[in-house]
């Protein structure tokens, strides 16, 4: 942990955004979630980060999954 406040925010950053899908899943411990949310609060680059993954994964899950019987062949269908 750096001393120099600049490095300590992009440390803090990082830290942040390799949480962000644990946190959206919530599977972060609650010290964790806490240092994740109090982060999120004042920095609008992460904060805009989790809203971007958010709207992403939402999106995902939103789409229709392929009808199997379209366009492949049934292995149990010999």
């Amino acid at each position: 942990m750096s001393l120099n406040p600049m490095t300590r925010r992009r440390e803090r950053c990082s830290e942040t955004r390799e949480r962000l899908s644990d946190h959206l899943d919530g599977q972060l411990d609650p010290d964790q979630r806490e240092a994740a949310e109090r982060h999120l609060r004042w920095c609008s680059n992460c904060a805009r980060m989790l809203q971007n993954l958010s709207r992403t994964v939402g999106g995902l899950h939103r789409l229709r999954r392929p009808d199997s019987s379209e366009g492949t062949a049934d292995p149990d269908r010999s």
